[in-house]
């Protein structure tokens, strides 16, 4: 990535280490934080595409096979749009039939959706209660509910062995 190699170069070290210094956590259904183009600690098109790819994995490995039924939502936050697009890309790559507002909806909007479309996942792009330059990706169950604590560690454990195609070894930060 050429800002990355131009950070490195101008030895940008701080802003490096903001940008670096953990992977994203989950929290309260999801992974939100601070938005950035790139950084493993900070919300970009990289994490929301690995936290998609996570959840899509899980439900293969829960349902035993491929495919199954997913919603999209997302507020007005900053990329909102941008960030559904690219999760919802992620879920047709993994076989899954996917519906996605053309417009912000609200989260209990899309609870609503995850049951009345016979949904096995919903997605939030939302930061929640986060500060409005923050934003973020929020998981649901077929029931419209975020995932209890032992679905959230399946997920985030997933997400945290993301395989980048072309390499044999797990991403590690």
């Amino acid at each position: 990535h050429q800002r990355l190699q131009q950070m490195i170069d101008n030895e940008e070290f701080d802003s490096l280490g903001t940008l670096f210094f953990e992977t994203i956590p989950f929290g309260t259904g999801g992974r939100r934080g601070l938005m950035a183009d790139l950084g493993s600690a900070t919300i970009n098109v990289r994490t929301i595409a690995e936290s998609a790819h996570g959840l899509a994995t899980y439900l293969r490995q829960h349902k035993g096979s491929p495919g199954g039924r997913a919603v999209i939502a997302y507020d007005t936050r900053n990329r909102s749009p941008e960030f559904a697009r690219i999760t919802a890309s992620t879920f047709a790559a993994h076989g899954l039939h996917v519906f996605c507002f053309r417009t912000h909806r609200s989260t209990p909007g899309l609870s609503f959706a995850v049951r009345d479309l016979d949904c096995d996942v919903g997605v939030m792009i939302t930061a929640s209660h986060n500060p409005a330059k923050d934003n973020g990706i929020k998981f649901f169950n077929s029931q419209g509910l975020k995932l209890d604590d032992e679905q959230e560690l399946q997920v985030e454990s997933l997400i945290n062995g993301t395989e980048i195609p072309g390499t044999s070894k797990p991403v590690s930060f």
